[in-house]
């Protein structure tokens, strides 16, 4: 949940392997309902993109390995 702003609403966040928390967002999409970010909940994925405080806007995402297949 982004609490304590104006528009306060459920957020995916991305764990990252150094333990980060980051909210993720992709780029051109809805920052409050997106639903292909919302489609990587649960899963273990690589991004590709760039953080901005505490959120990672990301161009590219897709089920860890997914490329070496």
């Amino acid at each position: 949940m982004r609490k304590g702003t104006g528009s306060e609403h459920v957020a995916v966040v991305l764990s990252s392997s150094d333990g980060r928390r980051l909210i993720l967002q992709r780029i051109g999409g809805n920052p409050f309902d997106d639903a292909a970010t919302r489609g990587l909940v649960g899963q273990t994925v690589d991004v590709e993109g760039f953080t901005l405080g505490d959120i990672f806007r990301y161009v590219k995402a897709g089920p860890s390995g997914a490329a070496e297949k």
